[in-house]
């Protein structure tokens, strides 16, 4: 997408073949560096966080009470392929069908 960033995507809904609804946006890809990547990850953890198990449903102490590691912890800093990569899409052109019987 970065030697490319004209990017198009397709969301559905599919509740059976009388109820469906498809929406196709067209759009620029933009990657988000330094503050905008900040805000924006602030913005997807407040929208995703009441989706999310809270994490006293998650065990964080082992057998003998000593903290478990963190599946997610590393021994070194992480390579470049292993970094998050926040990015935005402006969108450019959309468009939409749906089927309501």
């Amino acid at each position: 997408m970065r030697a490319n960033p004209a990017v198009c995507f397709e969301v559905e809904r599919v509740d059976d073949q009388g109820h469906w609804q498809i929406v196709i946006a067209w759009g620029i890809f933009e990657q988000l560096h330094g503050d905008e990547a900040k805000a924006g990850m602030h913005t997807l953890a407040t929208r995703l966080a009441p989706m999310l198990t809270g994490t006293t449903a998650q065990p964080h102490l082992g057998p003998d009470g000593t903290p478990l590691a963190s599946p997610h912890a590393h021994d070194s800093a992480p390579t470049p392929h292993e970094r998050q990569v926040l990015f935005r899409i402006r969108l450019t052109e959309k468009t939409g069908r749906f089927e309501k019987r």
